[in-house]
C-alpha cells in the first residue's frame, strides 16, 4: 500500500523576552522571566484515505475534510517538564529548589508543582487561573482516521519542524510532543543543533496499530524543557514568528 500522509504547517510561536537561569544539568527560568508565545494555527492536508479535523474525540462520520485549521490565544510560557503515566500527560515546574536558578550558576529542582495534564481524547479544563497550562505551553487537538473498504491495521510515524527566525542556542531548549492512542512521543534532545530550522525525527518512533475506520484524537505540545540546560538567560534571545511544520506517515503494520 501506498504511504499517505498528513501535513500540518504553520504552528505560530512568538518568543520574546527570554530570561532564564544557567548552564548545568537542571536549568530553569526564575521569578517572572518568561517568553511569549502567539496564536497558534495548524493546518492540516491528508492522503487519499486519510481524514482529519479540529478537536478531540471527533466521531468518524464527521472526518470527512481533507484539511483542518486550528488556533490558540496568545500565551506566555515558561519552561516547564512533562511527564508521562498510562495515558496521561503532566506539566510540571519546580516549587522548591535544591540550587536556586540564576545568571551564572545551574538551578535544581527540589520539589515539584503540577500545573495541569493532558489527555488525547478529552480537551484539557483549563479554567484554573492558578494553574494556568497556557503559561507553560502551546497545545491543540485533531482527530484522524484512515478509512479503508478493506480494514487493517497501520503505524502512524509523526515528524515536526520548527522554523525560527534566526539560529540561537535558546531553540535546543525546544520541544515538541504528541498525546495518542496511549502513546506519548517527545521529540529528541537538541543541544547540539541551535540551527534556525529546528527538525524534530521524534527518534523514529511511531504510534503503532492503529485500527482503521476508528478515529484517533491527538494532542499535539510545545514547551520549553526548563531541564535542558541551554534554557538559561545568556542564551536569551528575541525572535519573530516561529512556525512549526507537523506531518504523520501512515504505513501498514507489520507484525
Amino acid at each position: 500500500m501506498k504511504k499517505t500522509k498528513i501535513i500540518i504547517p504553520a504552528l505560530g510561536l512568538l518568543l520574546l523576552s527570554t530570561a532564564a537561569s544557567v548552564t548545568g544539568t537542571v536549568a530553569w527560568f526564575s521569578s517572572i522571566n518568561s517568553v511569549t508565545a502567539s496564536s497558534m494555527v495548524i493546518k492540516a492536508k491528508v492522503g487519499a484515505n486519510l481524514y482529519i479535523k479540529e478537536g478531540a474525540s471527533v466521531l468518524l462520520d464527521d472526518l470527512v475534510g481533507a484539511s483542518a485549521t486550528l488556533s490558540a490565544d496568545n500565551e506566555t510560557v515558561s519552561p516547564c517538564d512533562m511527564t508521562f503515566s498510562t495515558d496521561t500527560v503532566t506539566a510540571k515546574y519546580p516549587l522548591t529548589y535544591g540550587t536556586n536558578p540564576t545568571a551564572g550558576t545551574a538551578g535544581s529542582g527540589a520539589t515539584w508543582q503540577n500545573v495541569g495534564t493532558f489527555t488525547a481524547t478529552t480537551a484539557t479544563d483549563n479554567s484554573d487561573p492558578a494553574l494556568d497550562l497556557d503559561l507553560f505551553c502551546v497545545y491543540s487537538y485533531v482527530t484522524i482516521a484512515r478509512k479503508q473498504t478493506t480494514a487493517a491495521t497501520y503505524d502512524l510515524a509523526p515528524t515536526c519542524t520548527v522554523s525560527c527566525s534566526a539560529a540561537s542556542n535558546l531553540n535546543k531548549a525546544l520541544r515538541a510532543g504528541i498525546l495518542m492512542n496511549n502513546t506519548w512521543i517527545e521529540s529528541e534532545d537538541k543541544n547540539s543543533d541551535g540551527a534556525s530550522n529546528i527538525a524534530f525525527t521524534f527518534n523514529s518512533t511511531k504510534i503503532m496499530s492503529l485500527a482503521d475506520n476508528t478515529a484517533y484524537s491527538a494532542c499535539l505540545l510545545l514547551w520549553f524543557e526548563g531541564e535542558d540546560s541551554d534554557c538559561f538567560t545568556n542564551n536569551a534571545i528575541t525572535l519573530s514568528v516561529n512556525t512549526a511544520s507537523w506531518s504523520f506517515e501512515a504505513t501498514d503494520h507489520q507484525a
